[in-house]
């Protein structure tokens, strides 16, 4: 039997052994057992002194990424900000002054009623401060005046915003009243610096859409530039206007869209959606037009193609039914809050002049309303005749040059259709659901600025013309900027 020093000697090399196999399999796979080698306890990473700077490096390499949209969504605060404030209470021209009647009644009665009177907070607006073909209406008397003869207010005095669903009146009353709160400004001010809000989340939603389609960064700041520095944009983003949510609509529809066909999105998030964006504002009905046909073409692109169980991206049938159920939700929407309003009438609505009766002639013109931009004023023309010349190229040399059955010729196609021949459709559309119709405005094109964009941004491919794009954006937005300053 061996003494005991013997077992001790045999204990030591045993113990050595085993340590020694345990470093090699740490050493070979740390993942496998424990190590025998202490961790290394870092006092910095707990320490104060030390977070801060690795919380400023996460920072910086956060806007490495997103410092586009964090520019664009900066120089719309900025523009949006100063042309509002340097507004006066003069009206715009493009009803704004039934607009901001809406906004008023919003915490007494949440809606306005076909047949109803202008309140006296927007008569007396009118009366003393007009719009761009002056003050119209009674003698101006001041907040404490009587101003009651809506007689003498152009459209005798009735409103005219009945027609649209009281989902933005709401949101631009409730979003207006903290600005109020830090502020103190008053209501019409206040109302007007909620364009920021639509446009920033548009500028967000658009750049999403150009990475989504691989878009190169420095385009879309030019795109996103000229986004905020047209005329129609600075009317929709600095005054009340049911045009606000248009860009965030399409941007945003579209986005979805184009990640809903790749299967990254379900597709049926895009039904409700579709009923909110016609009932903020039924032009908003080109935006979803422009979605479903283009998901009918990549579907009809696609449906030789063989889909099985595993793959993401959905098959064609699939594609069609989100796209027919997507487009039947916005009809019903709309469908809806035509019956509502009609039941809810309190009388007939003024005749606002601008009805006609339908001819071959009169929606051949609706053809191009799209591509060009009619104002009043000559600096307007002249500083958008850019702008439709890109437009032009942009959309039908996307449709020209894109080749292939996949998004970007299916995206080329739709664009081209819809800003061609919506125009003419809805004029046609109006006209069976209400028994008039009106021409198309060139800023109902709202909608589908984010499609048209892309088709810009496609067809630059040089850092050239990336850079002269840069160079009218940023144009465009000092344009705007300086106009403010002595434009009322």
């Amino acid at each position: 039997m061996p003494d005991f020093p013997e077992r001790i000697g045999a204990l030591a090399r045993l113990h050595c052994a085993s340590a020694d196999s345990l470093r090699r399999i740490d050493k070979k796979d740390p993942g496998l057992g424990m190590s025998l080698t202490p961790p290394k306890v870092s006092l910095s990473a707990s320490s104060p002194a030390n977070a801060t700077p690795k919380r400023g490096a996460a920072f910086l390499a956060w806007l490495k990424r997103a410092w586009v949209p964090v520019v664009l969504v900066g120089v719309a605060l900025l523009s949006c900000t100063i042309v509002t404030l340097n507004h006066s209470h003069q009206l715009s021209a493009y009803d704004e002054w039934v607009y901001y009647d809406a906004v008023t009644k919003v915490p007494t009665q949440g809606i306005v009623h076909q047949g109803e009177y202008i309140g006296e907070p927007a008569l007396e607006e009118m009366a003393c401060f007009g719009d761009p073909y002056g003050a119209r209406g009674e003698k101006c008397t001041g907040p404490k005046g009587d101003y009651s003869d809506h007689a003498v207010y152009p459209l005798g005095g009735k409103t005219t915003a009945d027609i649209y669903a009281p989902v933005y009146f709401d949101i631009t009353w409730v979003v207006a009243q903290p600005i109020r709160w830090v502020t103190g400004l008053d209501l019409l001010t206040a109302a007007r610096l909620t364009g920021f809000f639509w446009l920033g989340a548009g500028l967000i939603a658009f750049y999403a859409l150009t990475r989504e389609l691989k878009i190169h960064r420095l385009t879309a700041l030019g795109l996103g530039l000229v986004a905020i520095g047209t005329v129609p944009s600075m009317y929709a983003f600095t005054y009340i206007t049911t045009d606000a949510p248009c860009f965030l609509v399409g941007a945003g529809l579209l986005y979805l869209g184009v990640r809903f066909v790749r299967g990254t999105f379900s597709g049926w998030w895009l039904i409700p959606l579709s009923a909110l964006a016609v009932l903020l504002k039924i032009t908003n009905i080109f935006a979803v037009g422009l979605l479903a046909l283009y998901m009918l073409i990549y579907a009809i692109m696609k449906r030789k193609q063989d889909f099985s169980s595993r793959d993401r991206a959905p098959a064609p049938p699939r594609i069609v039914l989100i796209a027919v159920l997507y487009t039947v939700a916005a009809l019903v929407a709309e469908v809806l809050w035509l019956a509502i309003r009609s039941a809810i009438s309190i009388g007939p609505g003024p005749n606002q002049g601008i009805n006609s009766p339908l001819s071959i002639r009169g929606l051949a013109s609706q053809l191009t309303t799209f591509i060009g931009f009619n104002s009043a004023y000559t600096v307007d023309g002249a500083v958008m005749l850019p702008y439709a010349v890109l437009t032009i190229t942009g959309v039908f040399g996307f449709l020209m040059t894109v080749r292939g059955r996949g998004i970007k010729r299916a995206l080329s196609i739709s664009t081209a259709v819809a800003v061609v021949f919506f125009p003419p459709i809805l004029v046609v559309a109006m006209g069976i659901a209400l028994g008039s119709a009106f021409p198309v405005s060139t800023r109902y094109s709202a909608p589908l600025m984010p499609a048209i964009l892309v088709a810009i941004g496609f067809m630059i491919q040089n850092k050239a013309w990336r850079y002269i794009l840069l160079s009218y954006g940023a144009a465009l937005v000092a344009i705007e900027i300086a106009r403010s300053f002595y434009l009322p």
